[in-house]
């Protein structure tokens, strides 16, 4: 049975033992707000702070479903703070989905090692994410995060932390219920993406197969330009890098390649112009 929930919080903000999947969770609070679900799901309805920050932590226990869920009406408004969404396993974000902070908005999967088989989340957003920056972390096992867009505005960040990760970007990018980067385009980078692959062996898959249109591009050993973007994907620590670019008359120049990372370009239907410096 569900536990009440023993976390120390500020004095104004508002706990919540939290229903889990049973029903949408909503809150509104003139000040922050906490919301702690020590057992299973939390699907997000309404969650407005007026005057400070929203915490969403769900511990990582022994069994699979401490996940945090963003359905295509959420909506998480901090008004005055930043966002900090914790999941013990897995975090979900439909379109049409907004997560919205005047601070920072920090979304973590695979928060914790309660897990009796360990277990890798899956980091599916696709929903609207804005803040004076975001920053997406995976933890110690082998994850799968893909991000759609990226607001311009909010420089965003993923960690991928520990494992053998995959990160997918691209706007038709998921990793629920399967990881898919297919179909999609990159235009809806607004803004700095820094995707840094931690500790294992990650790689990143960037998909601009959606894109008809002719686009110019560069790549070099730390950063992805071009290709429609209003901001850039800069890389470290990735041990596979695979770009595929459209199917319009391409002009890509790569000036250079990092020494520690396999890097793959995937031409459309189109004759396109692969420079290599």
């Amino acid at each position: 049975r569900r536990r009440p929930a023993t976390r120390s919080i500020d004095a104004d903000a508002l706990a919540i033992a939290a229903p889990g999947s049973a029903a949408f969770l909503s809150a509104t609070a003139r000040t922050g707000i906490t919301i702690v679900d020590d057992a299973g799901a939390l699907d997000i309805g309404t969650v407005i702070a007026v005057g400070g920050d929203i915490a969403l932590t769900l511990p990582d226990l022994a069994n699979p479903g401490e996940d945090v869920s963003l359905g295509a009406t959420s909506l998480i408004h901090a008004d005055a703070g930043a966002i900090t969404l914790d999941a013990g396993d897995n975090v979900f974000a439909a379109v049409g989905s907004v997560i919205q902070a005047s601070g920072t908005v920090t979304i973590a999967g695979d928060v914790g090692e309660g897990d009796l088989v360990p277990t890798g989340a899956l980091i599916d957003l696709r929903g609207v994410i804005r803040g004076s920056s975001a920053l997406i972390s995976g933890g110690g096992d082998n994850d799968t995060i893909s991000l759609t867009n990226v607001g311009t505005g909010t420089p965003t960040t993923i960690d991928a932390g520990g494992g053998n990760d995959t990160i997918l970007i691209g706007s038709k990018a998921t990793a629920f219920p399967s990881a898919s980067d297919s179909g999609g385009g990159v235009s809806t980078i607004g803004d700095v993406l820094t995707v840094d692959g931690g500790t294992g062996s990650t790689i990143l898959e960037v998909d601009d197969t959606g894109d008809g249109n002719a686009a110019s591009g560069v790549l070099t050993g730390t950063a992805l330009t071009g290709l429609g973007m209003g901001g850039s994907i800069q890389y470290r620590n990735i041990a596979t890098l695979e770009l595929a670019l459209g199917n319009g008359a391409d002009l890509f120049n790569v000036q250079s390649t990092a020494a520690a990372t396999i890097s793959a370009i995937t031409l459309g239907n189109v004759a396109s112009t692969v420079l290599v410096q």
